[in-house]
């Protein structure tokens, strides 16, 4: 029920004149979102209702556009809100502090959680009546219809925090406001060293300035055979052993964790491509290790590698299809329940495509888009960087150079350029083998429409190191790096920079 406690507080904040006080678009959303369901669910009482119309009424013009004074103005003219207009001034002149206004928005937001928690109580009451009585067609359809009830109710929670995280710096005014907050939030997001470092120079020193931001969802899309897994491997595999480096110099105890997901290479193949990568071994070598040197020695290689006890690297395989966003946002719960908040440095999913959506579409597009918001959901929510890999379209298998690679090359549905923050492309070169072009698309954080070759070898599952042409000169130290950047001129990285890059990826 709503009761007058609550109203007394929405008014307070609805047409206030207090400057510090921030109210988004969304804060007259989730208001006249919990009227429409209360006045719908429930009978009003009737020494109320005139307040709770009023309410709705202000929330619908501020959502059309109207400031606060023509609100005023508008509901004066009208008899039914008469009386309330001595009130709604008043309210509207009284001065809050900084903690009522935090508490009257967080009321509103914990209501608006709550009708979203019981929306569909009459569904789940269905449910749990035709579990109790048998009435069910079939024990397919009744677990169906739980588990979508299920996702559609935590989908609108994530939703909701996601919404919430995202405003939490939205609007500022600049001459009223404390910028603590702000300038706080820029500092851990935006400073180089709080970012995730890739590993790999191309990425952190050119393409990301230092690494991955927080709260980011990255794809690396390309064609079958393109290596777009092998990448996503190498990346996890980099970021970890840079981060066991500089735990062991800065003799820092901090957990990270990194957790891969992959939905199409089992466990066993996906530690294998790592292991080669890491190790710089081909299958048969590998296979060779096991025999002349055991079972355990290869785990205690591969912990002395990474040489800190603290760096925690989760793979956790599934089916193609049988999880869904939600699921991996679970996986990241347990982890962090586990492990402490702030601890997950990378999560990767292998890959976009395999993922189920978490509610049932009729077009597959539109489901793409979903799973991409989701995705999109998990980062801002827990403050982490998420990579995933997805399909180009087959027009990438006509590309002949890294320049050829576009945005609209990006499998079924553009809406996952639209809700990613970074999109790259890559494709294998139609002779070489061992070269794949990549082309950056989109980046929030950092440089974008830029083409890079890769000098690669999948008979080890590993990205070697960008390309260098010596073409304009016989001199090799004269090698230029091949980045090109159309506009407004290229991108050209000579010695001694190309030095450090060359060994980035070779371990």
């Amino acid at each position: 029920m709503i009761t007058n406690i609550f109203i007394d507080t929405c008014y307070l904040v609805l047409l206030n004149n207090t400057p510090q006080l921030k109210k988004s678009m969304s804060f007259y959303t989730d208001l006249k979102s919990i009227i429409d369901f209360y006045t719908k669910s429930y009978d009003t009482p009737v020494i109320l209702k005139n307040k709770i119309d009023c309410i709705h009424q202000i929330c619908k013009m501020k959502l059309a556009g109207k400031n606060e004074v023509s609100i005023i103005d508008s509901i004066s003219m009208t008899p039914k809100y008469a009386d309330l207009i001595d009130y709604i001034e008043k309210k509207r002149n009284d001065v809050l502090s900084i903690e009522d206004i935090n508490n009257c928005v967080k009321q509103v937001r914990l209501r608006k959680k709550y009708t979203l928690m019981i929306k569909d109580y009459q569904n789940i009451s269905g449910i749990l009546s035709d579990i109790d009585s048998g009435s069910y067609e079939s024990i397919d359809d009744i677990i169906v219809s739980y588990e979508n009830l299920v996702k559609e109710l935590y989908l609108n929670i994530v939703e909701s925090n996601r919404i919430i995280a995202v405003e939490s710096n939205s609007c500022i005014d600049i001459f009223n406001d404390d910028f603590e907050n702000i300038l706080e939030t820029i500092e851990q997001k935006y400073d180089k060293n709080n970012r995730i470092p890739t590993g790999i120079d191309v990425f952190d020193k050119t393409i990301f300035y230092g690494g991955f931001e927080k709260s980011r969802l990255y794809i690396f899309s390309g064609g079958s055979g393109s290596g777009k897994s092998t990448l996503l491997d190498n990346i996890m595999i980099q970021s970890a052993l840079k981060q066991a480096d500089r735990l062991k110099v800065e003799n820092d105890d901090s957990v990270k964790v990194y957790l891969l997901i992959t939905l199409e290479n089992q466990i066993d193949e996906t530690f294998m491509r790592i292991y080669q990568s890491v190790f710089n071994k081909t299958t048969e070598e590998f296979l060779y290790d096991i025999k002349t040197e055991g079972k355990d020695k290869i785990k205690k290689k591969v912990m002395e590698k990474i040489s800190g006890k603290n760096i925690k690297f989760i793979i956790k395989f599934f089916r193609s299809r049988t999880i869904s966003p939600m699921d991996i946002d679970s996986v990241v719960t347990e982890i962090i329940d586990t492990y402490g908040e702030n601890t997950i440095q990378l999560v990767g999913v292998d890959y976009l495509d395999l993922l189920a959506a978490d509610v049932t579409r009729e077009v597959y597009r539109y489901e793409l888009g979903d799973i991409t918001l989701s995705l999109k959901a998990i980062a801002v929510t827990h403050n982490i960087p998420l990579l995933t890999v997805t399909q180009l379209n087959r027009g990438v298998y006509q590309v002949a150079s890294a320049d050829e690679l576009k945005l609209d090359m990006m499998g079924e549905s553009m809406e996952k350029v639209n809700h990613s923050d970074y999109i790259s492309m890559q494709a294998k070169d139609k002779i070489n083998d061992d070269v794949v072009h990549f082309r950056v698309g989109k980046n929030r954080s950092g440089i974008s429409d830029i083409s890079i070759d890769f000098k690669v070898d999948f008979s080890k599952y590993k990205f070697i190191r960008p390309i260098i042409d010596n073409s304009s000169s016989p001199s090799s130290n004269d090698g230029m790096l091949k980045i090109k950047k159309p506009v407004p001129s290229a991108v050209i990285l000579k010695q001694p920079y190309i030095d450090q890059m060359m060994g980035a990826l070779t371990i």
